[in-house]
């Protein structure tokens, strides 16, 4: 899950930007770095 400031958000499937749709596990499998990351707004 990802922790906002409003609470926990469940993610059950991702598709990063020119992809295809695939589960949120797979998805954090191949991107280690991301857990336990702080992610912010890239505006």
């Amino acid at each position: 899950g990802v922790i906002t400031g409003q609470g926990l958000l469940i993610l059950e499937k991702v598709q990063p930007a020119g992809k295809r749709p695939m589960a949120a596990q797979d998805f954090a499998r191949g991107r280690p770095e991301l857990i336990g990351a702080i992610l912010q707004d890239g505006a």
